[in-house]
């Protein structure tokens, strides 16, 4: 099924006593872990047969994207043919996956005081060292806010790291957008010499993704 070196292919079985335990896709996601930042692996291909729900299931969970389906596959094992479908996920995908899971996770729409809101808009940052760093919007009524942009990055920042590589915000509907003038100048401030590769994505569920450059060609300085 692998097309190059920087390719490889998931596979998987349990026993049926463990079945419904949610260990499969718990070791799945290890495995792709390890594939993309362990073994430099650039894409991994998964499969299964047409009938098999629980599998078809894990793939989905694992968010892998389906690439064909072939009809009359031989399966010795059960003296029968079936129809295989066949997905896969590169590592690309797989960070921008893993980005919007993290920024999901800390969006907690809520009222501070009656001054203050936060989390409507969340977002995550990956850094140059592979790490994922979030944060949300805070929105006052004066000046004092913040962007979920400007607060991942300084979270990154409090960390020990400078470079950005992906980021992805995600807005009170659930879809992705670009990130606003104040965000973009502080990324550009910060990496004068390589913003324009930064990656934003501005649409997940198209996979729609720019760079910092198309969104800022010409910097003020």
């Amino acid at each position: 099924m692998t097309e190059s070196d920087d390719e490889c292919e998931l596979g998987y079985w349990i026993g049926k006593p463990f079945w419904g335990q949610g260990l499969v896709p718990e070791a799945a996601r290890e495995i792709l872990r390890h594939a993309f930042e362990d073994i430099g692996m650039a894409k991994v291909w998964c499969g299964y047969y047409e009938g098999n729900t629980k599998s078809k299931r894990v793939q989905e969970k694992l968010k892998l994207r389906y690439n064909w389906k072939s009809e009359g596959v031989d399966v010795p094992l059960m003296n029968e043919k079936r129809t295989g479908y066949v997905n896969s996920i590169t590592k690309n995908q797989w960070q921008w996956d893993r980005m919007r899971e993290a920024a999901m996770s800390v969006r907690n729409e809520r009222k501070i005081s009656e001054y203050v809101t936060c989390g409507e808009v969340s977002a995550a940052i990956l850094s140059g060292s592979g790490k994922i760093y979030t944060g949300v919007c805070i929105d006052t009524c004066s000046t004092l806010g913040i962007c979920a942009e400007r607060n991942a990055i300084f979270n990154m920042i409090t960390n020990g790291e400078q470079e950005i590589e992906k980021v992805i915000a995600v807005l009170p509907d659930g879809s992705s957008g670009a990130p606003c003038g104040a965000c973009r100048e502080l990324m550009v401030q910060l990496m004068p010499g390589k913003y324009k590769s930064v990656e934003i994505m501005m649409d997940y569920e198209q996979e729609r993704i720019v760079t910092l450059g198309e969104l800022t060609p010409e910097w003020w300085i």
